[in-house]
């Protein structure tokens, strides 16, 4: 394997250790990186066949791209001025397509997915050189636009705007608006100071024994001190892993820093065991290095703090002579363009200065040509059982060892709707939206159960929305829970007379309440709270069966049980019967009121109804053929006579009700025995 393939593959989120509990969690792993001054364009480096030495970071897995189970991959611009992601589609892919419009999941850019496009690949622009190169148009070098472009073609570039020379190249160009830009914009095109590729999926790793846990980045404007050296929880500039805080609780085995340098790493490697965060870079416990002498000559620094005045830190110096004369092996410059000697001064968007010796002996600090400038300065641990970083959901474990789930809605840290049940998962959360309502979960929207028609209101019910869920009524006439209704009976609540024999009829729903009538033989209104029902029987409790009494217009009337009770006298006798009781014989002085006497007579409550002749309340005993209702009136207009004949012995009338025949009023002999009938009320009796 070449020098750069085995070095671990850089970046901050490399898994060691999966929790059993939440199964294999994806990480992000750099996988590549350019360097500047490398001398080998980009394309080359990441074309280059599995074994082929890169100058380049390239981890060897690139080249089984295919064969992983990649979920996404990501794009990082480093530059001074903030970093730009771009974030792909990495299923299913290979080592090149991932790289497309169709797969972008997330840019800085607002218009990369509407505006036109004629180059988005990583191939890019032959030609011309340009890699992972993502352009608007071309209209001749001042009027190329785009997003994005690996400018792969160094000093020999077509456009002025590409070219780059060899200690720069390659020139990685982007814009720095939310839009395309023009790429001679020199305002608005930034220049990265490295591309790094991210991959992410299950298992995947470049090297299993290291873990990255710091890394020096250009341009912050901290220190690599203030980095190493704040607390858990303090934002830093530089990447820091939070496991550092822990390291006296970690089994650190082996620590290991590489200086990354366009002329080839440099890596020292110390002994962890038993060490704190800054006790194991000291001379006791190097392990290795690329200095012969280091070993055997003396030092006057060697210490992370280093010379504190100074700011000079990771510092490894054989001694001072002044300036010209200082000698040593490695130094963060942290002082910048402050710095107290020439040789460790830099620029803002410089520092800090990585400076180390070239030879294989310590170096005079001074001699420029033997001191290596190092575009990084990565620490690595070897170390059982940590992690660096989490995947979404999880959180860091105070051991360092482990990841845990984060229970995002006891947290609050969920996006579900007020109207949502939010429900952890391992790893993330889900949010379903509450009975009642619609919707993802995150936005959730009322449901009109009513007219959606999903309510289970009953038929005789009205169905009522209401915020989240519906209520059901019984409608008017009904009584239940909404969802069974009944018919209310009116009588339920004794609203009729019946005590006195009035008779309740509900009133079926819709409608409410119930009617009240009287029986036969029974006048008023029925009802409890009104006049009720008088009976003819009551009235008259004398005259049986009272089954025989029947109402018409206010009076009573009653007829004779002939065959069960005997109930046949003649004239005189029924007459003295019916006075007896405060009445007389029936008086029939209008059709109306024969008619209704001839249907009571066909009702089968009344007894003898059978009988064929009663005896009514008209006679001529005073005067022949001079015919007086029992009250005293002549005989009127009405008049049912079957003969008028005078008879002198039969001086009273009858009323005949033959079967299928007229009836007729018959004058009999008042001593002759019959059925009769009385009726009551109605004036002044003779």
């Amino acid at each position: 394997m070449d020098r750069r393939a085995a070095r671990v593959c850089m970046g901050l989120v490399l898994v060691l250790l999966v929790d059993p509990a939440k199964g294999q969690n994806a990480q992000w792993l750099e996988v590549f990186s350019t360097i500047q001054g490398a001398g080998q364009t980009v394309m080359d480096a990441w074309n280059a066949a599995a074994g082929v030495e890169v100058s380049h970071h390239k981890c060897p897995i690139v080249e089984q791209w295919s064969s992983l189970t990649i979920k996404r991959v990501k794009i990082v611009l480093e530059a001074s001025d903030g970093n730009k992601e771009f974030i792909f589609n990495g299923e299913n892919s290979g080592k090149t397509d991932w790289f497309t419009r169709a797969r972008l999941i997330s840019s800085p850019y607002n218009d990369i997915m509407t505006d036109p496009i004629n180059y988005f690949s990583v191939e890019g622009l032959n030609d011309a050189q340009r890699r992972f190169y993502i352009s608007r148009n071309h209209g001749g070098c001042g009027n190329d636009r785009g997003w994005l472009v690996v400018a792969d073609a160094g000093p020999s570039g077509i456009c002025n705007w590409e070219r780059a020379s060899t200690a720069e190249h390659p020139h990685v160009l982007y814009s720095k608006l939310s839009t395309s830009v023009r790429w001679d914009d020199t305002a608005n095109v930034g220049k990265a100071d490295r591309l790094v590729i991210y991959i992410e999926g299950d298992n995947v790793r470049c090297d299993p024994a290291w873990l990255d846990v710091f890394s020096t980045v250009k341009g912050t404007g901290q220190t690599v001190y203030d980095a190493w050296s704040a607390p858990a929880g303090t934002a830093v500039l530089h990447n820091k892993c939070p496991v550092l805080e822990f390291w006296d609780s970690l089994t650190v085995k082996r620590v290991k820093i590489t200086l990354e340098a366009s002329d080839g790493d440099k890596k020292f490697i110390f002994d962890g065991l038993g060490s704190d965060k800054n006790s194991w870079f000291s001379k006791s416990r190097l392990i290795s290095s690329p200095y012969t002498d280091i070993s055997t000559e003396p030092q006057n620094v060697f210490s992370i703090t280093g010379d504190n005045n100074a700011q000079r830190r990771f510092y490894i110096n054989r001694n001072y002579n002044s300036c010209p004369g200082d000698r040593g092996w490695l130094v963060v410059a942290d002082g910048g363009p402050s710095g107290i000697c020439s040789w460790e001064r830099a620029s803002t968007s410089e520092h800090p200065h990585v400076l180390y010796s070239k030879q294989s002996t310590n170096v005079v600090w001074d001699d420029a040509a033997n001191v290596g400038k190092a575009d990084r300065l990565l620490i690595s641990i070897d170390a059982d059982g940590v992690v660096c970083s989490c995947p979404v959901g999880y959180t860091f474990n105070s051991d360092g060892t482990s990841c845990d789930d984060i229970d995002e809605c006891t947290a609050g840290t969920d996006n579900c709707g007020s109207d949502a049940t939010c429900s952890n998962t391992v790893g993330s959360f889900t949010c379903a939206c509450n009975s009642g309502y619609t919707g993802n979960g995150v936005t959730c929207a009322d449901i009109d159960e009513c007219t959606a028609g999903t309510h289970n209101c009953g038929s005789d019910a009205t169905c009522s929305n209401t915020v989240g869920g519906f209520t059901c009524a019984c409608n008017s006439g009904y009584s239940g829970d909404g969802i069974t209704c009944t018919d209310i009976n009116g009588c339920d609540s004794n609203p009729c007379d019946t005590s006195n024999m009035a008779i309740c009829a509900d009133v079926p729903a819709p409608g409410t309440g119930a009617t009240c009538t009287c029986p036969p033989g029974y006048w008023g209104d029925g009802l409890s709270s009104g006049t009720g029902c008088t009976g003819c029987a009551s009235l008259y409790p004398a005259l049986v069966p009272a089954s025989n009494f029947g109402v018409y217009q206010g009076k009573c009337f009653w007829s004779s049980d002939a065959r069960r009770h005997k109930q046949r006298e003649t004239y005189a006798a029924a007459l003295k019967v019916c006075r007896d009781n405060g009445g007389t014989l029936i008086m029939l002085k209008d059709r109306a009121t024969q008619t209704f006497i001839l249907n009571h007579l066909k009702d089968k409550r009344v007894r003898g109804r059978k009988e064929r002749r009663f005896w009514m309340g008209l006679d001529d005993l005073n005067a022949e053929k001079v015919f007086l209702w029992n009250d005293g009136t002549p005989l009127g207009g009405h008049n049912s006579f079957k003969s008028t004949a005078p008879h002198k012995e039969r001086d009273c009338v009858t009323l005949w009700k033959p079967q299928k025949r007229v009836p007729r009023w018959y004058i009999k002999d008042c001593d002759m025995s019959y059925p009769y009938i009385c009726q009551f009320g109605g004036g002044g009796y003779k």
